[in-house]
């Protein structure tokens, strides 16, 4: 799977007012089919990730570079 620049986990993080995984999967949706913008297929593997995140109660991180380092770990597991 992809890395996903930091740039793009902190626009996301920082659109997220809801501070919560089913907040940050409304705003992966709102940046689908974007073509300027994150690669569909890695929002569709993001929501799924963070569906995954939210059942196992994995609390919301608390800032742009814990995101990263979550998703950055649960990515590293992941083969397309």
């Amino acid at each position: 799977m992809a890395h996903i620049p930091f740039d793009d986990v902190r626009q996301l993080f920082n659109e997220n007012k809801s501070k919560s995984w089913s907040g940050f999967r409304q705003v992966l949706q709102q940046h689908m089919g974007k073509t300027d913008d994150i690669e569909d297929s890695i929002i569709t593997s993001l929501i799924l990730i963070t569906q995954q995140l939210e059942q196992s109660k994995e609390p919301y991180p608390s800032s742009p570079e814990q995101m990263q380092r979550i998703l950055d770990n649960v990515l590293s597991r992941v083969t397309v």
